[in-house]
């Protein structure tokens, strides 16, 4: 409390807490003045601690950067008006950037594998929009439930267009890749990331995630987990090929498991 006379100032020195938890009482010549009290801010909600584990992380981004990189944003920020730091030019535009979200997917209910190896390729169409959010967005990683066997090699994945058909057509999209050799061995699998190069997908447009194993075989080869008794993904189904792309063909009565995640556009 400011004390600005002589009067507050004898106040403030028989300033105590009240029972009324809410208000000071203040007594003075035997008569007792009530202050309500300013509450004190709440500074731990959801959002509040959403915010501050965003910023962690954005801390522990930053110290992940190699050293040009830092440079490069040291640069930036110097040419600023007025100029700023780097390492705040970083915290800013990570803290300002669209939060990354779960878009389609078909998570649950698998019972059974089917085998990508050599030129036997699979894949499994989605439309944006059928169980996420129906807007434009840019991918940024896919996440698929997989074992293995044997040491198949690296597994690549990709987004492709599809065509009037619902098969695939054109070139990648979008890419990633994981070391299949690290894949559990165990049934029924586990759920892996893998990180996409960023394409923008368009709200209400069908894709196809492309999954193949080239340097795999007959002993050594990875398993997608499905479903196939009762699929209920109405925005795609499973794609085969078994040359390597070049042609495919739909079967509507089974989906693979997978998640597509991206930020807005």
């Amino acid at each position: 409390m400011k004390v600005k006379t002589a009067l507050f100032y004898a106040l403030s020195k028989s300033l105590k807490q009240g029972k009324e938890g809410g208000y000071i009482n203040a007594r003075t010549r035997g008569r007792t003045i009530i202050f309500q009290r300013k509450p004190h801010p709440v500074s731990n909600t959801p959002a509040q601690a959403a915010w501050r584990a965003k910023y962690h992380r954005a801390v522990q981004k930053w110290n992940s950067l190699t050293e040009p990189e830092k440079q490069e944003y040291n640069e930036r920020a110097a040419e600023m008006d007025p100029p700023i730091t780097g390492f705040n030019l970083f915290i800013k535009e990570y803290l300002l950037a669209p939060e990354e979200k779960l878009y389609e997917y078909y998570n649950t209910g698998d019972d059974n594998g089917a085998a990508v190896w050599m030129d036997h390729w699979f894949g499994q169409s989605f439309t944006v929009g059928t169980v996420g959010d129906n807007e434009d967005h840019t991918i940024t990683k896919i996440k698929l439930k997989l074992y293995r066997s044997g040491n198949p090699g690296t597994v690549y994945v990709s987004v492709r267009a599809t065509d009037e058909s619902g098969l695939p057509t054109g070139p990648d999209l979008s890419t990633g890749s994981i070391d299949g050799n690290t894949l559990t061995t165990a049934e029924p699998g586990e759920w892996y990331e893998i990180t996409m190069s960023e394409y923008t997908l368009q709200a209400g447009t069908r894709y196809a995630i492309i999954v193949r194993a080239p340097d795999s075989g007959l002993e050594a080869y990875i398993m997608w987990r499905l479903d196939s008794t009762d699929p209920t993904y109405a925005g795609g189904c499973l794609l085969r090929s078994l040359d390597g792309g070049n042609s495919w063909d739909s079967y509507t009565d089974y989906d693979f498991m997978f998640e597509e995640y991206g930020k807005p556009a």
